[in-house]
């Protein structure tokens, strides 16, 4: 492998896995040849606007591999931006990439931040890891919709070279002070990996931070919304709030499409205006119609006591009449017979047969008019009991 990229690789990486493979692949049988799509410079200035562009691997200095097409020189593109900003001027950030080393991202991304109201980031096919954490501090986000973002997080690659210098009768052996044991941790050992992590974690924690200033998200959205670490679309990050619109990446086919970015912003927020007026609307029926539905109950309930009562006032009506009938068989006059209305039958047959014994009374003959008097009050008194019900 070629001297510079043995270099790197003792390096701690914002970067997705196959970016930084395929980086590292390119140094294995030595210099590639340039990049056929590599460009002269990585910043146009034209009518008072900038556009500057990250593509390939991050890199923090130039290098053979950025002259070469294949990296960009972070420093080169805070060094640009910050050129850019100063004179008050647009800027058009491309971004393309895998994402790249840890040493100088933080510098960029802030450098980024500091100028993010005169800067609109627009990425193209991947937007991973020290890409994004760049991209995300623009003022304006715009991707396409199968743009691949996120890969939020830090790795770095330990290789085990052991075998290639015992080939040589090399043993290679790290011996460290008494008071730094964790200067050379064994990431073969779970102490070791543990201490690595630890690390990584305290620069993914750096990373997140960023992330929450640039998105305004909270951490636990972040983490979740970008999967753990995963890759989104940029439809899906779209959906979520982690861009501004859905846009191709080139300054030329913007104009052609007839809809600059403010325009398609100004359009999204018309159709959210218009959603979360739908949705209010529906809503305040949804209230309306359980409004509706709980009164509805409580009639239902309502009327079946009033049946319920109306049942039992008819019960009563005709056992009253059947306790005066009784008493009307066994001779009772009016004034006897009124006076056992209201109890049942069992006890008014009982006070009627006593009132027969104690007074030794025979029937007295037809009181059929006193009885139709009586039933007619009775029905006069329960029709107006279930009419106030």
């Amino acid at each position: 492998m070629e001297h510079t990229m043995r270099a790197l690789a003792g390096e701690h990486f914002f970067c997705s896995k196959e970016a930084m493979r395929n980086f590292f692949a390119l140094g294995i049988n030595g210099v590639p040849e340039a990049n056929a799509n590599a460009e002269a410079s990585i910043a146009k200035y034209e009518n008072g606007k900038a556009q500057i562009t990250i593509k390939g691997m991050m890199l923090r200095e130039p290098s053979i591999w950025t002259k070469l097409g294949y990296a960009t020189s972070t420093e080169e593109v805070a060094y640009e931006i910050e050129k850019a900003g100063k004179s008050g001027m647009e800027i058009d950030l491309i971004v393309d990439s895998g994402g790249g080393m840890v040493s100088g991202t933080s510098a960029l991304a802030d450098t980024t931040y500091k100028y993010k109201d005169q800067i609109t980031a627009y990425g193209k096919g991947v937007v991973a890891s020290a890409a994004m954490w760049a991209y995300s501090a623009a003022g304006k986000r715009y991707a396409e919709d199968t743009t691949l973002l996120g890969s939020i997080g830090v790795v770095t690659s330990v290789f085990d070279d052991e075998d290639f210098w015992k080939q040589y009768g090399i043993v290679w052996k790290d011996i460290v002070s008494e008071n730094a044991k964790n200067k050379r941790p064994d990431v073969k050992t779970p102490e070791g990996e543990a201490e690595v992590k630890r690390y990584l974690t305290s620069l993914e924690n750096r990373f997140l931070y960023a992330m929450e200033r640039n998105l305004e998200m909270s951490r636990n959205e972040i983490i979740s919304r970008f999967r753990e670490g995963g890759i989104v679309t940029g439809m899906e990050a779209f959906d979520f709030g982690a861009i501004h619109g859905i846009i191709g990446a080139n300054p030329k086919k913007r104009e052609e499409n007839g809809m600059n970015p403010e325009e398609k912003e100004a359009q999204m927020k018309e159709l959210q205006s218009n959603f979360d007026s739908a949705q209010a609307t529906i809503s305040a029926k949804e209230k309306e119609l359980n409004d509706l539905s709980s009164k509805m109950a409580e009639t239902e309930k309502a009327l079946a006591e009033a049946n319920e009562k109306i049942a039992s006032y008819e019960k009563m009506q005709e056992e009253t009449k059947e306790v005066v009938a009784m008493a009307f068989e066994h001779g009772c006059d009016k004034e006897t017979t009124m006076s056992i209305i209201g109890m049942s039958k069992g006890d008014a047959a009982v006070e009627i047969l006593g009132s027969k014994r104690s007074s030794g009374a025979a029937p007295k003959g037809d009181f059929q008019e006193d009885k139709d008097s009586i039933d007619s009050e009775i029905d006069g008194y329960f029709k107006e009991q279930k009419g106030k019900k």
